[in-house]
């Protein structure tokens, strides 16, 4: 089985750890890189984008996902905030 890398773009710890234990404990685990510190040049398998980071920086996170030939990218929305 092929080792899948996924990279979650978000503000929220929240939304990273949660998200990030879901893409881990899935059927076909994927591990989480760190965004802050990239290894080796490695690059994701799958970007992860919180939509609100969209709404702050569009064009910014566009931009640097688009310097992919190809790269899946998921947008979430509606994602409740873990106190409520």
């Amino acid at each position: 089985m092929a080792h899948l890398v996924g990279l979650i773009v978000s503000e929220e710890e929240g939304f990273r750890t949660h998200i990030g234990r879901a893409l881990r404990s899935g059927p076909v685990p994927i591990s989480v890189m760190d965004d802050r510190a990239p290894r080796d040049g490695a690059q994701p398998d799958i970007v992860i984008v919180e939509h609100r980071v969209l709404e702050k920086e569009p064009t910014a996170v566009l931009n640097a996902l688009r310097e992919e030939e190809w790269l899946p990218v998921i947008v979430l929305t509606g994602f409740q905030h873990l106190s409520q």
